[in-house]
C-alpha cells in the first residue's frame, strides 16, 4: 500500500493518507483515509462527519469542485476501514443540477435524496438511518451535503455492466466498461435502474 500512497500529513488536525485509485472512475479520484493506524471502522461518527464537512469547504478554496463521497455498511463500501472517495468536478455530479426538486427545481430525482446545508442537521438525519440500521451513501460538497438512503446491497439486482450502485452511480454518474454498453443505456434505464435502489427517507 505505501507504493499508493502519494500524499501523508496532516490536515485540520487529524493524520491524513491520500491513495491513488488503482481503477479511477472519476477525475482526480483518490482514498482519502483518515487516522489510518487507528483502523477505524467505515462507520461515519459525528466527529468525521463534522471533520469532512471542514475540509470539503477549505479544500474548495483552493480546488473548485473538490468533493467526498461516502459508502456506508449495505451501500457498497469496499472495505471495512473508514475512508472517503475524493474527486474534482467543477460542473458537480448530475445529483446536484438545479432542475431537481431536492435542488429547488421541478424534477424529482429517482432515488431519495435529503440535502442539508447544515452540518448539524444532516448528522441528524444520518443519525436516524444508524438507528433504522438503514443503508446510504453521502456526498459531501462545497456548503452542501447530500445524503441518499438506499436499499441494502445484494437486495437489488444490478446490470451486467455494473459492479453495484455506489455513492458514484446514486449521484446519477454511471460507471461502464465497454462503448457498446455506454450507447446502449439511456436516461430512462438509468432513472429505472436508480429508481430500484429507492427507499422512503
Amino acid at each position: 500500500m505505501a507504493k499508493e500512497c502519494f500524499w501523508q500529513g496532516e490536515l485540520n488536525g487529524k493524520q491524513i493518507d491520500l491513495f491513488y485509485n488503482k481503477y479511477p472512475f472519476a477525475d482526480c479520484h483518490g482514498l482519502f483515509v483518515p487516522e489510518r493506524e487507528s483502523k477505524l471502522p467505515q462507520l461515519l461518527s459525528e466527529g468525521m462527519h463534522q471533520y469532512m464537512w471542514q475540509v470539503t469547504e477549505e479544500l474548495s478554496h483552493t480546488l473548485p469542485g473538490v468533493g467526498f463521497g461516502y459508502n456506508s455498511y449495505g451501500a457498497y463500501a469496499s472495505v471495512n476501514h473508514l475512508h472517503f472517495q475524493m474527486f474534482i468536478e467543477p460542473k458537480g455530479l448530475p445529483v446536484t443540477a438545479n432542475h431537481w426538486q431536492h435542488n429547488g427545481g421541478t424534477e424529482t430525482y429517482p432515488v431519495t435524496v435529503i440535502k442539508k446545508t447544515n452540518v448539524n442537521d444532516a448528522w441528524q438525519s444520518i443519525v436516524e438511518l444508524h438507528n433504522f440500521k438503514q443503508p446510504y451513501n453521502v456526498l459531501y460538497t462545497n456548503n452542501e451535503i447530500y445524503i441518499m438512503p438506499r436499499k441494502a446491497q445484494g437486495s437489488v439486482d444490478v446490470p451486467e455492466w455494473s459492479s453495484g450502485f455506489t455513492w458514484y452511480e446514486m449521484c446519477g454518474a454511471m460507471l461502464m466498461f465497454n462503448r457498446d454498453d455506454y450507447l446502449g443505456v439511456g436516461e430512462v434505464t438509468i432513472n429505472e435502474l436508480l429508481s430500484g435502489n429507492k427507499v422512503l427517507a
